[in-house]
């Protein structure tokens, strides 16, 4: 059961912590929303999220600064808020902002990246110095489309180790081991393609859900845009067509939804469908997760090591009559955080105070690499960062926690 434990807390300033420098492990997810059983969803098979919470502060209202792939990455990254850096959309960058992969990579340490963190610049050596490899996942999913029999495809025929989220953990897995033998410090970067679209997934992990819609059952009202918000708020769909199943995708759709107009009551089959293949993905990368946690068990890194798990931005799978992100909701907006510290004395609690994306920058400072906060480096531009650091929280400051016991 959940209980709220209120507790007398002493103040942690700058000078009395005083924390040991750590390696880093970011794992970040792509339109991953709270749907995990760590957040309350008694339907979702999560696992391995259950294994990271245990050695966690869990944040219960973690928000992204925008919930568009390209700009949240780059906000995360740099610290800054998209309106600092200028990037609302695809086509532009972070550049020349720095972003703190950088400065641990000039800072001495080790870093590699796998899949997708940033959404472009994957093979830059000022970023990931030691090893970087993202196997072409912005083409990948375009190929997947072309291939989809419906808009939620499980696949009976393809391996599992065929999966760009496999190979992604296969390759983390593999640099953990060298890296953590060097001298140097390092961090590691892993980045899933799911539960982004195309929801191609395992048909052993869609099999799980089947027959669990009751859990995600929503209204009729529920399924369309409020009538009372303004439209500016309306933005749907990643695809104008919605392909419903047909014998579970093994064969080509035979019906089919156009989308995209504002008084569309999404269907409860349709809500089905979507969140039968969003849940299935997500098992599917807890699956992952917990290949890498296995290997930290093994090679016993957890007194050397800092994990920040979270996404970019979450999703709406037909929640207020909407099939994207791109919204200023919930569904679109907040995502799951989770920060790993060997020293934390709250692990396993939850934090239920807001908390935002661009936070985790001085927090990784400050949990990583305690030193030269103000350096900068050739090339770059390095503005007072805009997120507050979770140090305190992690550690004591502010903490009225929730803990499952």
């Amino acid at each position: 059961f959940v209980c709220i434990i209120t507790i007398i807390l002493y103040i942690i300033s700058e000078e009395t912590l005083s924390l040991p420098p750590t390696n880093l492990l970011l794992i970040m997810f792509d339109d991953l929303r709270p749907e995990l059983s760590i957040y309350g969803r008694s339907h979702m098979i999560t696992p391995n999220f259950e294994r990271l919470a245990a050695k966690s502060v869990i944040f219960d209202q973690a928000y992204s600064q925008i919930a568009v792939c390209n700009p949240s990455r780059d906000s995360l990254l740099t610290g800054l808020r998209p309106d600092t850096i200028g990037v609302y959309g695809f086509q532009t960058s972070f550049r020349p902002h720095r972003i703190f992969p950088t400065q641990l990579a000039r800072s001495g340490f080790n870093t590699a990246g796998y899949g997708k963190i940033l959404h472009w610049e994957s093979n830059d050596r000022d970023i990931w110095n030691y090893d970087s490899w993202e196997n072409g996942w912005y083409d990948y999913q375009n190929i997947e489309r072309d291939h989809m029999n419906s808009s939620t495809l499980p696949d009976r025929y393809k391996p599992e180790e065929e999966f760009r989220d496999y190979q992604f953990t296969t390759r983390t897995i593999e640099a953990i081991r060298k890296l953590s033998v060097l001298p140097k410090p390092y961090m590691v970067a892993l980045g899933f393609k799911l539960p982004h679209l195309a929801v191609h997934i395992p048909y052993k992990y869609y099999e799980m859900y089947k027959g669990k819609s009751e859990s995600w059952t929503l209204t009729k009202k529920e399924l369309r845009f409020p009538p009372s918000a303004p439209s500016l708020g309306y933005r749907c769909c990643p695809e104008p067509v919605f392909h419903h199943m047909h014998n579970e995708g093994t064969e080509k759709a035979v019906k089919s939804v156009q989308l995209g107009d504002i008084n569309f009551i999404f269907t409860e089959k349709m809500h089905d469908e979507l969140m039968l293949g969003y849940c299935a993905a997500v098992t599917f990368v807890d699956k992952q997760l917990g290949r890498i946690l296995d290997v930290i068990d093994e090679l016993s890194l957890w007194n050397n090591l800092t994990i920040v798990l979270t996404a970019d931005h979450g999703m709406h799978n037909g929640e207020k009559g909407m099939w994207e992100k791109w919204t200023l909701y919930d569904e679109s907006t907040r995502v799951p955080l989770l920060i790993s510290h060997p020293l934390s004395p709250y692990k396993g609690y939850h934090y239920p105070y807001p908390v935002e994306l661009i936070d985790i920058y001085p927090t990784v400072l400050d949990l990583v690499y305690r030193k030269n906060h103000n350096e900068c480096g050739e090339g770059l531009i390095c503005p007072a960062l805009q997120g507050k650091s979770l140090a305190p929280i992690i550690f004591g400051t502010h903490m009225n926690p929730s803990t499952t016991s």
